[in-house]
Protein backbone atom coordinates (compact mmCIF):
# COMPACT_ATOMS: atom_id res chain seq x y z
CA UNK A 1 0.00 0.00 0.00
CA UNK A 2 1.37 3.31 -0.94
CA UNK A 3 -1.16 5.70 0.78
CA UNK A 4 -0.35 6.86 4.40
CA UNK A 5 -3.19 8.32 6.80
CA UNK A 6 -5.26 10.68 5.08
CA UNK A 7 -7.90 10.30 2.23
CA UNK A 8 -6.11 9.89 -0.90
CA UNK A 9 -6.58 12.91 -3.19
CA UNK A 10 -7.67 12.53 -6.91
CA UNK A 11 -7.00 16.37 -8.62
CA UNK A 12 -8.71 16.09 -12.18
CA UNK A 13 -8.09 17.70 -15.04
CA UNK A 14 -11.10 17.98 -17.59
CA UNK A 15 -9.96 15.96 -20.37
CA UNK A 16 -10.07 11.97 -20.21
CA UNK A 17 -6.87 12.04 -18.03
CA UNK A 18 -9.13 13.56 -15.63
CA UNK A 19 -11.76 10.77 -16.11
CA UNK A 20 -9.26 8.04 -15.54
CA UNK A 21 -8.39 9.84 -12.10
CA UNK A 22 -12.34 9.82 -11.55
CA UNK A 23 -12.22 5.85 -12.01
CA UNK A 24 -9.47 5.40 -10.01
CA UNK A 25 -11.21 6.97 -7.13
CA UNK A 26 -14.55 5.24 -7.68
CA UNK A 27 -12.60 2.02 -7.10
CA UNK A 28 -10.19 2.77 -4.27
CA UNK A 29 -14.08 3.66 -2.07
CA UNK A 30 -15.09 0.50 -3.23
CA UNK A 31 -11.63 -1.11 -1.82
CA UNK A 32 -12.46 0.94 1.47
CA UNK A 33 -10.08 3.87 1.37
CA UNK A 34 -11.39 7.54 1.86
CA UNK A 35 -11.20 9.08 -1.18
CA UNK A 36 -11.88 13.12 -2.28
CA UNK A 37 -11.59 13.82 -5.97
CA UNK A 38 -10.83 17.69 -6.11
CA UNK A 39 -11.60 19.21 -9.73
CA UNK A 40 -9.62 21.63 -11.06
CA UNK A 41 -12.57 22.68 -13.80
CA UNK A 42 -16.22 23.29 -13.20
CA UNK A 43 -17.49 18.84 -13.47
CA UNK A 44 -20.04 20.49 -16.10
CA UNK A 45 -16.85 21.23 -18.74
CA UNK A 46 -16.00 17.64 -18.60
CA UNK A 47 -15.12 15.13 -21.76
CA UNK A 48 -17.57 13.41 -21.98
CA UNK A 49 -15.95 10.13 -20.93
CA UNK A 50 -15.23 11.74 -17.98
CA UNK A 51 -18.73 13.25 -17.26
CA UNK A 52 -19.76 9.67 -17.63
CA UNK A 53 -16.77 8.71 -14.76
CA UNK A 54 -18.03 11.23 -12.99
CA UNK A 55 -21.98 10.53 -12.54
CA UNK A 56 -20.75 6.94 -11.39
CA UNK A 57 -19.01 8.57 -8.19
CA UNK A 58 -20.45 7.25 -4.72
CA UNK A 59 -18.76 7.75 -1.66
CA UNK A 60 -16.54 10.52 -2.80
CA UNK A 61 -16.02 13.88 -1.23
CA UNK A 62 -15.51 16.49 -4.29
CA UNK A 63 -14.28 19.60 -4.43
CA UNK A 64 -14.37 22.16 -7.32
CA UNK A 65 -11.90 24.64 -7.87
CA UNK A 66 -8.46 26.20 -7.05
CA UNK A 67 -9.30 26.80 -3.69
CA UNK A 68 -10.09 23.00 -3.65
CA UNK A 69 -5.81 22.67 -3.57
CA UNK A 70 -5.40 23.30 0.09
CA UNK A 71 -7.48 19.59 0.75
CA UNK A 72 -3.91 18.52 -0.76
CA UNK A 73 -2.36 19.12 3.19
CA UNK A 74 -3.10 15.89 4.93
CA UNK A 75 -3.92 13.40 1.67
CA UNK A 76 -2.48 10.16 2.33
CA UNK A 77 -1.34 9.64 -1.04
CA UNK A 78 -2.22 11.73 -4.56
CA UNK A 79 -3.23 10.93 -7.70
CA UNK A 80 -2.23 13.17 -10.19
CA UNK A 81 -5.07 12.92 -13.39
CA UNK A 82 -4.60 16.40 -14.66
CA UNK A 83 -2.97 16.26 -18.31
CA UNK A 84 -2.54 12.69 -20.07
CA UNK A 85 -0.60 11.51 -23.05
CA UNK A 86 -2.30 14.58 -25.47
CA UNK A 87 -0.35 16.94 -23.57
CA UNK A 88 2.44 19.28 -25.41
CA UNK A 89 3.54 22.71 -24.52
CA UNK A 90 3.65 24.26 -21.62
CA UNK A 91 1.02 23.65 -18.40
CA UNK A 92 -1.31 26.36 -17.85
CA UNK A 93 -3.64 27.56 -15.13
CA UNK A 94 -5.39 26.31 -12.57
CA UNK A 95 -2.77 23.13 -13.39
CA UNK A 96 0.55 25.09 -13.06
CA UNK A 97 -1.18 25.89 -9.26
CA UNK A 98 -2.06 22.26 -9.01
CA UNK A 99 1.42 21.05 -10.02
CA UNK A 100 3.28 23.55 -7.62
CA UNK A 101 1.14 22.56 -4.99
CA UNK A 102 1.47 18.50 -5.64
CA UNK A 103 5.04 18.87 -5.60
CA UNK A 104 5.07 20.99 -2.44
CA UNK A 105 3.63 17.84 -0.01
CA UNK A 106 5.44 14.68 1.08
CA UNK A 107 3.27 11.96 0.37
CA UNK A 108 3.27 9.64 -2.53
CA UNK A 109 2.12 10.77 -5.44
CA UNK A 110 1.14 8.54 -8.48
CA UNK A 111 0.67 9.48 -12.26
CA UNK A 112 -2.01 8.15 -14.21
CA UNK A 113 -0.52 7.56 -17.62
CA UNK A 114 2.59 10.19 -17.54
CA UNK A 115 2.41 12.84 -14.47
CA UNK A 116 1.08 16.13 -15.42
CA UNK A 117 3.65 18.53 -17.38
CA UNK A 118 5.72 15.87 -19.43
CA UNK A 119 5.31 15.54 -22.67
CA UNK A 120 4.53 11.50 -23.42
CA UNK A 121 5.99 11.48 -27.12
CA UNK A 122 9.12 12.98 -26.33
CA UNK A 123 9.98 13.21 -22.29
CA UNK A 124 10.30 16.89 -22.54
CA UNK A 125 9.06 18.86 -19.55
CA UNK A 126 9.11 21.98 -17.94
CA UNK A 127 6.73 22.34 -14.84
CA UNK A 128 5.42 19.14 -14.08
CA UNK A 129 5.03 16.98 -11.77
CA UNK A 130 7.75 14.52 -9.71
CA UNK A 131 5.81 11.61 -9.09
CA UNK A 132 6.47 8.34 -6.98
CA UNK A 133 5.22 6.26 -9.81
CA UNK A 134 3.31 6.12 -12.78
CA UNK A 135 0.80 3.62 -13.55
CA UNK A 136 0.34 4.10 -17.87
CA UNK A 137 -2.48 2.06 -19.33
CA UNK A 138 -1.71 -0.16 -22.58
CA UNK A 139 2.14 -0.17 -22.70
CA UNK A 140 5.35 1.99 -21.94
CA UNK A 141 5.12 6.05 -23.45
CA UNK A 142 8.18 7.06 -25.03
CA UNK A 143 8.36 9.82 -22.35
CA UNK A 144 8.80 7.36 -20.14
CA UNK A 145 12.17 6.19 -20.95
CA UNK A 146 13.58 9.19 -22.12
CA UNK A 147 15.47 11.90 -20.02
CA UNK A 148 13.70 14.17 -18.31
CA UNK A 149 10.52 12.39 -18.14
CA UNK A 150 12.14 9.07 -17.24
CA UNK A 151 12.93 10.97 -13.95
CA UNK A 152 9.62 12.40 -13.40
CA UNK A 153 7.56 8.77 -13.50
CA UNK A 154 9.05 6.99 -10.42
CA UNK A 155 8.27 3.73 -10.76
CA UNK A 156 6.02 2.80 -14.00
CA UNK A 157 3.53 0.02 -13.99
CA UNK A 158 1.95 -0.90 -17.33
CA UNK A 159 -1.79 -1.66 -16.56
CA UNK A 160 -3.92 -3.49 -19.09
CA UNK A 161 -7.34 -1.81 -20.00
CA UNK A 162 -8.40 -4.19 -23.19
CA UNK A 163 -6.58 -2.68 -25.68
CA UNK A 164 -5.63 -5.80 -27.85
CA UNK A 165 -2.53 -7.34 -27.25
CA UNK A 166 -0.19 -6.42 -30.22
CA UNK A 167 -1.49 -3.15 -30.62
CA UNK A 168 1.60 -0.47 -31.07
CA UNK A 169 2.96 1.08 -27.74
CA UNK A 170 5.83 3.09 -27.21
CA UNK A 171 8.05 0.39 -25.58
CA UNK A 172 11.08 0.27 -27.57
CA UNK A 173 11.31 3.86 -27.75
CA UNK A 174 14.68 5.20 -26.16
CA UNK A 175 15.97 2.11 -25.82
CA UNK A 176 19.61 1.36 -27.17
CA UNK A 177 20.21 -2.51 -28.16
CA UNK A 178 23.01 -4.03 -29.70
CA UNK A 179 22.33 -3.24 -32.70
CA UNK A 180 23.55 -0.09 -32.51
CA UNK A 181 26.86 -1.23 -31.95
CA UNK A 182 26.47 -2.43 -36.06
CA UNK A 183 26.69 1.47 -36.61
CA UNK A 184 29.96 2.50 -35.36
CA UNK A 185 32.76 2.83 -37.67
CA UNK A 186 35.21 0.46 -37.72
Amino acid sequence: AVAGPGPVTVVCGKGNNGGDGLVAARHLVESGYEVQALMLWDPDTLSPDSQTNFRLLEGVEVLVGEGALSRLAGSGAIIDAMLGTGFEGEPRAPVTEAIEAINATSCAVIACDVPSGMNASTGEAGLAVSADRTVTFHGLKAGHLISPGKHLCGEVTVAAIGIPSGAPDGSAAGRINSSVLDLLPL
